[in-house]
């Protein structure tokens, strides 16, 4: 036969299959061989199957079985009673196709999500062989939601349950690992863990549709987001974008003004080292925003007239450029998603005259680091034609200018990503939520950091929402307290802890501190064993009433006595203790608002904070910088959050 004639074959036989197919049962990913089921509640077992299909369930754990019908669309669900831990059992799905699910464990199931710092995996950690050559734990069971993002809730993802080994784990959260080992230690019962999470994301992506709604801050993006026609959403894009870049520009008086003009004097602008991140420049740390930077240079007549044209390469810089030679734009990325793209840009032949020449970038960080990001040698001026001559360095000394604070316009919009309003929600979310569990535990906030005020009402509104869909009531939700790193001079993540500590006043809540364990110059601190051990802590004692301490030492009251300031805490268990030595990073101010560093010391439960340079003290706050440790532990070798006693407006309201 030859090979034209083989196609129509295998398609018929492919559509013959497909026909068949559709009668068959189906079930979600998450419902499948070597899961864990959670132990003593009623549990959903939901699928697809022909429309007023018959379904009956067996379950190998008793003897009764249950029956329903599929609806029109298709779907079925029925709930199950669970008995207390055990197992392995089976399960036998019946239809007008039998399916057969085996090695079901019933114990404890838990939702590990976040970002980044939930994400990453046991081989990346602090001691990371040892780890994984030890777990082996073949009744804990691992589950994986693929990094996917949708416009609509989706209705499956992909995944399967494997035994915790060291082959299956090492990929997996190990947070999530390190809080189920603790667990099971402990409990010594079957546990289920189910890692949703994907790093640098935003806790409006793990919202749904139903609540963004209600929060005014999201109201408009998530109509945007779920305007499902290709066309129409692009053109929507495109004018917001347009409309957003205006707006800036309508601020921007180096626009306005054009400082990218060859005469413009850019003299009493001061001078910075080219290349250098702003979070390593003193006057440019932490600011996000639009920076001008203005260079001139000579260029010899015979380069000039030999050159054919110049290649002008500035390497990478964070996050987007508008780029000009003698005033004549040359190039530019102005979306996101650049800062790591080493620019270079054609100069065209008679742009550089002979003598000085100005090089003007108009720099826009979004957020976090900032600037020129590349090395040295990455930044010159080369001719096209190499026989005119060698490469012009532009490292080093260049003016430069701040002009519109980020703070000053919203963010930009960006086309639909993992990033935007219920994405993740509805991809990752979504299709787990019939899925029965005791609880979540939660790592994220860097991303939200600069809108920290914003996310005292976002984080509890997430909460609430996951509650809402999971319909089984309060169940705990228990998060870690973003970790110090620097993020910049000023104090926005230290109120995003704030947000969080706040957030204990929602019910069945849990926090673990971390502020002793990060790291200034990383923000993916690797002890991650700490950090789950903390998590288990507030389960162990809030959801299954063991005898743990699990609660830092949390500020109470504050009493103003002559020059000193007096702090009361609970949940001390019987005392205070400074690691390593004195307390550090507490400051002190009067009614200036100006905050200097303090001297500080224990009384039993409470901390006298004082300073020479403050004689009438009226606030104190506690590791308030960005990257500040704490080293106030109670006796329970938990240490404190950061804290403040004042409550005036800070950088994100």
């Amino acid at each position: 036969m030859s090979r034209s004639n083989r196609y129509p074959a295998v398609l018929v036989m492919v559509i013959v299959f497909a026909a068949f197919s559709v009668a068959d049962i189906k079930l979600p990913a998450i419902v499948g061989n070597s899961m864990v089921l959670q132990q003593q509640t009623e549990i959903n077992i939901w699928g697809w199957a022909d429309p007023d299909e018959n379904v009956t369930i067996s379950p190998s754990w008793t003897e009764q079985t249950y029956t329903t019908t599929a609806n029109q669309e298709g779907k079925w669900l029925v709930k199950v009673k669970t008995p207390a831990a055990g197992g392995p059992y089976n399960l036998i799905i019946a239809g007008k196709n039998t399916l057969k699910l085996e090695d079901i464990l019933i114990g404890e199931v838990w939702v590990c999500s976040g970002q980044s710092n939930m994400q990453w995996p046991l081989s990346a950690t602090d001691n990371a062989e040892e780890a994984i050559r030890a777990a082996d734990y073949p009744h804990i069971r691992l589950f994986t939601v693929p990094n996917v993002f949708s416009r609509v809730p989706l209705k499956d993802c992909k995944g399967k349950w494997q035994a915790c080994t060291p082959q299956s784990v090492k990929d997996f959260s190990a947070v999530g690992f390190f809080y189920g080992a603790s667990l099971y230690r402990e409990l010594d019962v079957p546990i289920g863990l189910v890692n949703s999470s994907w790093g640098g994301t935003l806790a409006e992506a793990w919202t749904s549709a139903q609540t963004l709604k209600t929060l005014p801050d999201f109201a408009h993006a998530v109509e945007d987001v779920q305007i499902t026609d290709p066309q129409a959403a692009e053109e929507l894009y495109q004018k917001k974008k347009q409309d957003w870049k205006e707006a800036f520009y309508a601020l921007d008086e180096g626009m306005r003004d054009e400082w990218y003009k060859p005469g413009f004097d850019v003299s009493l602008w001061p001078l910075i080292e080219t290349p250098l991140a702003w979070d390593k420049h003193k006057e440019l740390a932490g600011f996000d925003g639009l920076v001008w930077f203005s260079r001139e240079i000579e260029v010899d007549a015979d380069m000039a007239a030999k050159a054919n044209g110049f290649i002008l390469e500035l390497g990478p810089i964070d996050d987007m450029d508008i780029t000009w030679v003698n005033g004549q734009r040359v190039g530019g990325a102005e979306e996101l998603g650049f800062a790591a793209t080493p620019r270079q840009y054609d100069v065209p032949d008679g742009c550089i005259k002979p003598g000085k020449n100005r090089i003007t970038v108009r720099v826009h960080d979004w957020l976090y680091v900032g600037g020129f990001c590349g090395k040295p040698e990455e930044l010159k001026l080369s001719p096209v034609n190499k026989d005119a001559g060698p490469s012009i360095p532009l490292a080093g000394q260049w003016h430069y200018k701040t002009t519109v604070s980020q703070n000053q316009v919203p963010n930009p919009p960006q086309p639909f990503g993992n990033n935007s309003p219920t994405a993740l929600y509805n991809a990752m979310i979504a299709p787990i939520k019939n899925f029965a569990i005791r609880g979540a535990i939660w790592y994220q906030g860097e991303s939200n950091h600069t809108r920290a005020y914003q996310y005292r009402t976002l984080f509890p509104a997430m909460i609430k929402d996951w509650r809402t869909h999971w319909a089984q009531g309060d169940f705990p939700f228990y998060y870690v307290q973003i970790a110090p790193y620097y993020y910049g001079p000023n104090s926005a993540a230290a109120e995003l802890r704030e947000a969080q500590l706040m957030t204990l006043s929602v019910p069945n809540t849990g926090m673990a501190v971390t502020m002793d364990i990060g790291s200034a110059k990383d923000i993916h601190p690797r002890n991650k064993k700490d950090v789950g051990h903390r998590l288990a802590l507030c389960a162990l004692a809030k959801t299954y009433g063991k005898d743990v301490k699990y609660m830092f030492p949390t500020y109470k009251s504050m009493e103003i006595q002559g020059d000193k300031i007096v702090l009361t805490f609970e949940n001390t268990y019987d005392g205070l203790y400074a690691l390593n030595g004195s307390l550090i990073n507490f400051t002190i101010a009067s009614d200036d608002k100006n905050f200097v560093p303090a001297q500080a010391c224990i009384d039993g439960n409470k901390i006298i904070v004082f300073s020479s340079e403050v004689k009438n003290p009226v606030a104190v706050r506690y590791a308030w910088g960005s990257a500040d440790e704490s080293n106030l532990f109670n006796l329970a070798n938990l240490p404190s959050s950061s804290f403040r006693t004042d409550d005036w407006p800070g950088v994100t309201q």
